[in-house]
């Protein structure tokens, strides 16, 4: 049962088959989750361009969500080459305006570090990075709806 995440889990009652020591829930339902909203994404978009972009964000932002839950930080080493696929996925379903993804991912960034500075008990710098990262994915799609699967 070697490599079948929630499966093997349940069957060696939530232990290391190997020295059989503990292992948090945490790591199963973080696996039902992304296998849930994967499940979501496919049935949204089916097999197509969007999917793949569903499902790298839906990765990134599960692992993100569980980093930030246990430790109380996002790191560049994620978040940066996340924005960055982000990024270039944007301009795949939108060429031409390439620049409007920059822009609306320095926007966000920028609006939400004002923000940061203005309350910093409420925000941390990771909310800034994620912001900026989700601008490179989301930008225009937000206010557009059609960007890759040509819905209206």
């Amino acid at each position: 049962m070697k490599n079948v995440p929630v499966l093997s889990y349940l069957l060696l009652c939530g232990r290391c088959r190997e020295c059989g020591v503990r292992i948090s829930p945490r790591y199963a339902l973080v696996e039902v989750l992304t296998g849930v909203l994967f499940a979501v994404a496919a049935f949204e978009f089916g097999i197509s361009l969007v999917l793949v972009w569903a499902l790298v964000l839906i990765s990134a932002l599960v692992a993100l969500a569980g980093i930030d839950l246990g430790r109380r930080t996002l790191p560049n080493v994620v978040v940066g080459p996340v924005a960055l696929v982000g990024f270039a996925f944007s301009v795949l379903g939108d060429p031409v305006r390439w620049w409007v993804y920059l822009v609306l991912a320095f926007g966000v960034a920028a609006g939400l570090l004002t923000l940061a500075l203005a309350y910093p008990d409420g925000m941390r710098i990771g909310d800034v990075k994620i912001g900026g990262m989700l601008g490179t994915f989301v930008g225009p799609c937000a206010a557009r709806s059609r960007s890759f699967s040509g819905r209206s």
